[in-house]
């Protein structure tokens, strides 16, 4: 009976044993995924790229940031300094801005033509299209009627446009004279941006009071594609969006412990080609085909980030920040190349080193990795039929 006991006893005993081992190497194994997951995270911080990691393997969707909480290293700077360190915010803000100037570039600066079918502004990669065709004219009113309709019940922008009776070319419907005559007419509703995508009921409602209008005027329907397919390529815009919206930065710390000053760097500024513009920052400009565009950027890496356009004599600050958008940039490797090369000149005439976002040295290997993920990323949005710096891509990421 005595015997029993004792092997009940050491049956229990080795039963716990045996699930203390396993809560032993559950929790070494959940600890060293923790510290690779740690050391993956403070490697992509290191790299310079904002908002994204762009990790992935080539071909794959660069992974979005996990959310962890940025280290506290500030190499360089003092430790009362890091409160001046210039705002995420405000970097998001100049982004912001690039982005409704982009977009107000595009609406105004493309003449109306007939490639591929469609309008220029329409698109099949980023539209859902409605194309009303037949015989006779037809004049604006009631498209317009029509159009105005749905956008009261839609989050995301719709256009029309007819191809002129007389003359040919397509027009903004919204730019005609009422009594103008169209053959054609084409009705366009953005499915997706950065921010937000277009919902089966509006899709659906869009369709339905252009197909209503189009029995009144004796005009056939045709589509890019059905609803369901519209809600689907939607829902991919918006998981490209925030794969590829990413921002690149280059910091520059000054070596000498007043920092530089605003005369100094305005001067060397403008002997590599950037102006002081829009919020009193810096600009590379260049021009493509007639239209400036702006290539990167350069504020001040502290608080308030501008400078003062009349009192640059007397400003100093112990950092510059130069970043590009990488969606919103045509040939992003290039312009990386190009802003890499005057960071580097900048530290070189002014006395200042480049450094990572959390204010560590970058060598030259370390520019390289970031040229390489730039160029990851452009090649990213290729294929997925996204042009870096084209025109839907700046309606996607505007």
């Amino acid at each position: 009976m005595n015997f029993g006991g004792l092997h009940l006893d050491l049956q229990a005993i080795l039963l716990l044993c045996g699930a203390g081992l396993v809560a032993v190497i559950a929790l070494v194994s959940w600890a060293a995924v923790r510290v690779d997951r740690k050391d993956r995270r403070r490697e992509a911080r290191s790299s310079g790229l904002h908002e994204r990691s762009l990790e992935a393997e080539d071909g794959d969707v660069p992974l979005p940031d996990d959310g962890a909480e940025p280290e506290s290293a500030h190499a360089g700077a003092d430790a009362e300094d890091a409160d001046d360190e210039l705002p995420a915010a405000l970097v998001d803000e100049l982004d912001r801005e690039y982005r409704e100037a982009g977009r107000a570039d595009y609406d105004r600066g493309r003449a109306p033509s007939r490639s591929e079918g469609h309008p220029a502004g329409v698109s099949n990669n980023v539209d859902y299209i409605v194309r009303l065709s037949g015989v006779g004219a037809v004049t604006p009113p009631r498209l317009l009627e029509v159009l105005r309709k749905c956008r009261g019940q839609a989050i995301m922008p719709a256009s029309a446009h007819g191809w002129r009776y007389s003359g040919g070319g397509w027009q903004n419907l919204e730019q005609a004279r009422a009594d103008e005559n169209f053959g054609d007419v084409v009705m366009a509703m953005q499915l997706a941006d950065r921010n937000r995508s277009i919902g089966r009921g509006e899709l659906e409602t869009f369709d339905r009071a252009i197909r209503g209008a189009a029995e009144q005027i004796d005009r056939e329907v045709q589509t890019n594609m059905d609803a369901a397919d519209g809600v689907a390529r939607a829902a991919e815009l918006v998981d490209l969006c925030r794969a590829y919206d990413v921002s690149v930065v280059l910091n520059i710390l000054s070596d000498v412990a007043g920092g530089f000053s605003g005369g100094d760097i305005n001067r060397i500024a403008g002997e590599f080609g950037m102006e002081m513009g829009r919020r009193n920052i810096y600009h590379k400009v260049s021009t493509i085909r007639g239209r400036k565009v702006t290539m990167f950027s350069m504020a001040s890496l502290f608080k308030p980030g501008h400078f003062p356009p009349g009192g640059l004599d007397s400003f100093r600050t112990r950092g510059l920040i130069m970043f590009i958008n990488i969606p919103l940039t045509a040939n992003p490797a290039g312009v990386f190349n190009n802003m890499s090369s005057v960071a580097r000149g900048m530290c070189d005439r002014l006395g200042g080193r480049l450094v990572s976002r959390e204010l560590q040295p970058l060598s030259d290997n370390d520019i390289e990795m970031i040229r390489g993920g730039v160029d990851k990323a452009a090649r990213g949005l290729e294929r997925n039929g996204v042009s870096p710096g084209g025109a839907d891509a700046r309606r996607l990421f505007s």
